[in-house]
């Protein structure tokens, strides 16, 4: 794909497919401040994240999208 954009060392961006495998696009807010994430992050973490996921009961085996919220108490 010419002229499409591209992430660090020539992975497609955060949130698509590239020739290894999957990406993910993840979104961190702390206070309410969105944290910049690097491409592996959002890998690693979208990758953990419904890597967990997949134990639960009642949770479809490749869901698009995950929200998760974390509280303080």
């Amino acid at each position: 794909m010419t002229g499409a954009p591209s992430g660090p060392e020539g992975q497609p961006p955060a949130g698509q497919v590239g020739p290894h495998g999957r990406h993910y696009a993840v979104t961190i807010k702390v206070d309410g401040v969105s944290v910049p994430l690097k491409a592996f992050l959002h890998d690693l973490i979208g990758g953990a994240v419904t890597g967990l996921l997949k134990g639960l009961h009642n949770v479809a085996d490749d869901p698009s999208t995950v929200e998760v919220e974390v509280r303080r108490t």
